[in-house]
């Protein structure tokens, strides 16, 4: 057992091999006793995962399976996993979604590129988004792809980036009715009524409050440029 803080939540999780202490060491609370919330996966769960992918290890299906199950735990604490890259400048954070392969974290590392120590990748595949006090906050976690890219930081959404590749690039405010099914497919959809009903406010509000645009765009530092001056204007043509 190890006790962690993620998204501002300590969670204790109890796990059989060292994989996911050793990608949490930087969420790692020292002489903790009390939890918000406690995660145990067993055999069978692990087994079943180990089913659908085969190709991956015990060790690191284990910490797929805490994770997933900490995902189910912390709607409690108006709290969701979004799959995306998110990258903080400053005080705010800018979240780019797209389907696995299209460029998400190459872009948020052109982000890097250009800024250099004004910007961060708070994490690479799987931030949580947390409402607290009237605010969206971005924070980063263990679990963040193959990259392993992550940060134990936190800071406020500034606005959220579907991306497509394309020769060239522009940057367009998204159409209202092309933002929930955008969204929805970048994170699991809760099945459970109490668990819906949660995410569903809390999905409401955030499209409500906060800017969403497409980015269409190639790889390139003007890629960067495009997609930081458009989610930084009040007004996108």
């Amino acid at each position: 057992m190890f006790y962690a803080k993620i998204a501002d939540i300590v969670v204790g999780i109890q796990h059989r091999y060292d994989f996911t202490k050793k990608i949490s060491k930087d969420y790692i609370l020292e002489n903790c006793e009390k939890a918000d919330v406690f995660i145990e996966v067993t055999d069978d769960d692990i087994d079943e995962a180990c089913r659908i992918s085969p190709q991956y290890t015990r060790e690191s299906m284990e910490s797929a399976c805490i994770y997933s199950k900490l995902c189910k735990e912390i709607y409690k604490f108006n709290a969701f996993m979004f799959h995306g890259a998110a990258v903080k400048k400053n005080d705010d954070v800018f979240m780019f979604m797209a389907a696995s392969g299209v460029g998400k974290t190459t872009h948020a590392r052109l982000w890097k590129k250009v800024f250099g120590d004004d910007c961060h990748i708070i994490n690479g595949d799987k931030p949580i988004i947390r409402f607290i006090d009237g605010k969206y906050y971005v924070y980063g976690t263990p679990w963040s792809g193959k990259e392993g890219i992550n940060i134990n930081t936190r800071g406020v959404l500034k606005g959220i980036c579907f991306i497509e590749q394309s020769p060239r690039n522009s940057i367009t405010k998204a159409e209202p009715k092309d933002i929930i099914p955008k969204l929805f497919v970048q994170t699991i959809v809760p099945k459970e009524p109490e668990r819906l009903q949660m995410f569903m406010k809390f999905a409401d509000g955030l499209i409500k409050n906060t800017n969403f645009y497409v980015l269409k765009c190639n790889i390139s530092d003007d890629a960067v440029y495009t997609s930081w001056e458009g989610m930084t204007k009040e007004c996108v043509e």
